[in-house]
């Protein structure tokens, strides 16, 4: 129930979502996203409201929308809200799902970034106990 009362609120808000937040930076101005959709926001949501996601201990993982409270159905919107902000940093604007290449070395933006900025290396990263089911092992 709490799911669909979310989907009903978000779709009731389409065109603004789809105006400003499901867009992209284009060299001719902003446009439609065409990797991310309000349609598939929905289709991850609902899994991940009603099912959960495997935390790799056993547990289960729910994105919070006011599942346990009829009260706390606004600390859902509102977590919605910032996964959508968090999201538009992280590469909705870019209309990417990769890290946005950012780290300037002698004025150009190295090959190099693509394992790491900002002296971050990813062979030598470790994911938190949680996460290490979900760990790629290293080439």
């Amino acid at each position: 129930r709490r799911f669909n009362d979310l989907k009903e609120h978000l779709i009731n808000r389409r065109e603004l979502l789809e105006s400003k937040v499901f867009i992209t930076e284009t060299k001719f101005g902003l446009a439609s996203s065409t990797l991310y959709t309000l349609d598939g926001l929905l289709s991850v949501l609902k899994d991940l409201t009603t099912k959960g996601s495997d935390d790799g201990n056993g547990g289960n993982l729910m994105f919070y929308i006011g599942q346990d409270d009829d009260k706390n159905v606004k600390y859902g919107r509102v977590n919605i809200a910032l996964f959508l902000a968090h999201a538009t940093t992280r590469g909705l604007r870019s209309d990417s799902c990769e890290e946005v290449n950012h780290d300037l070395v002698e004025g150009k933006l190295p090959f190099s970034n693509a394992c790491g900025q900002h002296s971050q290396s990813y062979n030598t990263d470790i994911c938190p106990m949680a996460d290490v089911a979900r760990e790629c092992p290293l080439d």
